[in-house]
């Protein structure tokens, strides 16, 4: 089949590729902004 619009699906594919990376940041903006006080680069360390 010779009719693919090939461009047009990559093109859909890096559009929803960077609102899908734009969305991931945007909530952990809002998770740092309403939850301070979590600090989830430390989740895994054990307290001493």
């Amino acid at each position: 089949m010779a009719f693919f619009r090939s461009p047009l699906a990559f093109a859909a594919v890096v559009i929803l590729a960077m609102m899908g990376m734009t969305l991931f940041a945007l909530v952990g903006l809002i998770e740092t902004l309403l939850f301070p006080w979590s600090n989830s680069n430390n989740a895994a360390v054990p307290a001493a």
